[in-house]
């Protein structure tokens, strides 16, 4: 087995993990991306306290807000996730029952604060990549992360395909290559 160490073709990060986590929350997943400018949304994490207190937001309704915790990750099942959120009041409202609904899904999970995020236009797509110790390198690529659920702790292979492109039909070659940029720089780390 060839190794992978010596085939990375841009610099390893220092990155800032914390001891003792094997999942990071989405927050923190997305400032190791930026930290190989891997494009991103802008958003911003504001603690609970502050969300209640808001009379104004640092990021343009209509906006996205999603509980930022590291035991929530399917926030779609827990409930911890909003779209199209218009106002102030109607963030602290919704904010109030993405927690109520959370803390029914999984009790014990750590709330670390509300996730606020721009509305994007387009296509929502997640990618990744390891070295997989039997595999070699493997990349991962779907269309809406919220679609793509790996029910246990297995790895799985996946592979971008026309077929998987010819489910977007609608899709323009403009955000192909949109599309394409953070694959392939995800793919070369």
């Amino acid at each position: 087995m060839r190794d992978a160490k010596l085939d990375r073709q841009i610099p390893k990060a220092d990155l800032q993990l914390p001891a003792n986590k094997l999942t990071l929350g989405e927050y923190q997943s997305k400032a190791i991306l930026r930290q190989y400018d891997i494009p991103v949304v802008r958003e911003i994490l504001v603690p609970l306290a502050e969300v209640q207190s808001m009379s104004e937001c640092p990021i343009e309704f209509p906006l996205v807000a999603k509980l930022e915790s590291a035991q929530l990750p399917h926030k779609t099942e827990a409930g911890a996730v909003r779209v199209g959120i218009s106002d102030a009041k109607e963030l602290q409202q919704t904010v109030a029952e993405m927690i109520e609904s959370a803390r029914r899904y999984q009790t014990d999970a750590e709330i670390e604060g509300i996730l606020l995020r721009e509305m994007m236009p387009g296509i929502e797509a997640i990618v990744g990549a390891l070295v997989d110790p039997y595999f070699g390198p493997t990349e991962l690529f779907g269309f809406s992360a919220a679609n793509l659920r790996a029910k246990s702790t297995s790895r799985y292979l996946a592979q971008i395909s026309q077929l998987c492109l010819d489910r977007q039909r609608r899709a323009t070659a403009a955000r192909i290559r949109a599309l394409a940029q953070p694959w392939s720089t995800v793919t070369r780390r």
